[in-house]
């Protein structure tokens, strides 16, 4: 359902941000980020002119991890990048390679990448590309467990992190009574 609108108002820029999951065949798992930027106007930088709707970016970026959450692969392409430059920053996504999943990733992708060492909109990726990660990762854990009767245990990882996985919450003391401890 959409948001409400309660004043008149003008699109000036659009962000598409898709994130997909993908097993393979050797067992290990694609994380594809793709991000998409538009101004429905045209819109003038220093070295380059974009028509109206064009995207303004256009990037891709791969990780590849293991099961156990490590990067074993990174791949990516700009397909649009505002400046002439911008495309020069890929190689240095390489960095991530070996990095795993959990607490820590958003730090250690500033670590590697931070400041001019990468590019501000494929490094925010990261975290998405991440999160698509340990859902895809925990999915099936979860269909495994399923599939042998029964019910994986609450990863400590979540405990706490938002409010539905509150310790002492409802959702918590119904489905996962092991972790739940009372306010």
């Amino acid at each position: 359902m959409p948001l409400t609108t309660t004043v008149e108002r003008e699109l000036i820029h659009t962000r598409t941000l898709e994130m997909t999951a993908h097993r393979r065949r050797d067992g290990w798992y694609d994380i594809e980020g793709h991000l998409v930027d538009r101004k429905p106007y045209r819109y003038v930088m220093p070295d380059h002119t974009f028509s109206a709707n064009a995207p303004v970016h256009d990037m891709w970026l791969r990780l590849t991890f293991d099961r156990a959450g490590t990067v074993r692969e990174v791949d990516g392409i700009m397909d649009v990048g505002p400046h002439f430059t911008c495309a020069g920053v890929m190689p240095n996504y390489q960095a991530l390679l070996g990095l795993t999943l959990g607490k820590g990733w958003n730090r250690a992708v500033r670590e590697r990448l931070g400041g001019t060492a990468g590019c501000t909109h494929l490094s925010e990726m990261l975290a998405q590309i991440a999160t698509t990660a340990l859902q895809a990762l925990w999915a099936e854990e979860e269909a495994a467990a399923a599939d042998r009767g029964e019910r994986l245990p609450l990863d400590p990882g979540i405990l706490n992190s938002c409010h539905t996985y509150h310790q002492s919450g409802e959702f918590v003391k119904a489905y996962f009574p092991d972790s739940y401890t009372t306010p």
